[in-house]
């Protein structure tokens, strides 16, 4: 899901895919190595934690604390984030097998 958020968002948002590649930065990717397309920016300590932690909103915008994410992790962290129980995503190799 595509939220406006304004023109600053915009340049941060562009900043943080530039900085890491386009390569998806969760943990999950990089605890499996594996190797997926960002297109979305997260906030790596959510909103809501950082609010509750008496960040900033400099700090919980900074770009230290975004980080590149595709859509199904994206997904994936948030509903983690929310204590929800989730199911993986299986990925499918070249041959057609799935990715252990």
């Amino acid at each position: 899901m595509l939220r406006a958020y304004g023109a600053a968002w915009d340049k941060v948002r562009k900043l943080v895919l530039e900085r890491d590649g386009n390569v998806c930065q969760c943990r999950h990717c990089k605890a499996e190595n594996r190797t997926t397309i960002a297109t979305e920016v997260d906030h790596i300590v959510s909103r809501a934690t950082a609010q509750s932690l008496g960040w900033s909103k400099a700090r919980t915008e900074h770009p230290n604390n975004l980080q590149a994410i595709n859509t199904d992790c994206h997904a994936r962290k948030t509903q983690e984030e929310q204590g929800k129980t989730v199911k993986p995503k299986r990925y499918i190799g070249l041959d057609g097998f799935p990715i252990v």
